[in-house]
């Protein structure tokens, strides 16, 4: 089965903490590891940061985000994106990958049963 990777807390802080953009780490997965092709969907997954006011504090906090199909984030129904916070550190970014692979995972014992 295919592994999710996302990078580290550092990398998605990127220069955020000097009020620049923090970075994203977009992945996909082939649902179909005999052959693969353009066309084929596949399991699409981002980690990246936002910033939230928690308890009058601004924090970064990871989101990460998952669907399955054959479009870009940004071109696909916003219906079918998964999406989960997590807490803004290492921790967090660990949780969000465990989460991402959870949901990979699911999808091909899914289509594995038909």
């Amino acid at each position: 089965m295919g592994e999710v990777k996302v990078l580290s807390y550092k990398y998605l802080v990127g220069a955020a903490n000097v009020g620049w953009k923090s970075n994203s780490y977009t992945g996909s997965l082939s649902l179909n590891p005999r052959r693969h092709n353009a066309a084929d969907e596949e399991f699409k997954y981002r980690t990246f940061l936002i910033e939230k006011e928690i308890d009058g504090e601004k924090e970064f906090v990871v989101c990460a985000q998952c669907f399955v199909g054959n479009q870009s984030f940004d071109a696909v129904d916003k219906e079918k994106i998964q999406s989960l916070e997590f807490e803004g550190n290492d921790d967090g970014v660990e949780k969000a990958r465990q989460w991402l692979q959870d949901a990979f995972d699911a999808v091909m014992k899914e289509r594995s049963a038909l």
